[in-house]
């Protein structure tokens, strides 16, 4: 007797929402969610069910509009049709972690602000913007053998035969 396989709404997302208990500190998310942070991540957690988002949101990166008790408001962009839709909602916190897409540009604003200090002390200036990385220098191959290399003429008719 063949069993036919039932495929459910959350078939095969569940691996996305597995949830590693040690790797998060559910007071670390609720303090830096409260201290107001632009961007955050909408990271479902697998073991709590309330509050959590459609799946279409998972992985996205919303602003803070609201907070409340147990949840935090969300403004995430969502592309319908040919236009983008600012959606509103709310999401429990356990759902959510402060997002790092800005870590790097904030780390390089305060290296540029030190860099800066320590120039004006000097009494000089200092460029702050990015610079392309540039061609890699050039470097002369030593104790390589040259070696010519000619094709074997094709046959057609020993080919057809069976080859030599």
């Amino acid at each position: 007797m063949c069993v036919k396989q039932v495929f459910f709404s959350r078939n095969s997302i569940e691996d996305s929402w597995r949830f590693l208990w040690k790797l998060l500190d559910q007071a670390v998310i609720a303090e830096g969610v409260q201290l107001g942070l632009e961007g955050v991540d909408l990271k479902f957690n697998g073991a709590i069910h309330k509050g959590m988002p459609h799946k279409f949101y998972h992985g996205r990166t919303g602003r803070i509009w609201n907070i409340t008790k147990r949840a935090i408001g969300l403004e995430v962009n969502k592309q319908v049709g040919n236009r983008i839709i600012k959606k509103r909602f709310h999401v429990r916190v356990e759902h959510v972690q402060p997002s790092r897409c800005t870590e790097e540009f904030r780390n390089r604003k305060l290296r540029n602000d030190k860099l800066k200090a320590e120039a004006k002390l000097k009494g000089g200036a200092i460029s702050t913007k990015r610079q392309p990385e540039g061609p890699k220098p050039g470097f002369m191959v030593e104790g390589a053998q040259l070696e010519t290399v000619t094709p074997i003429p094709y046959d057609v008719v020993n080919d057809l035969n069976g080859g030599y």
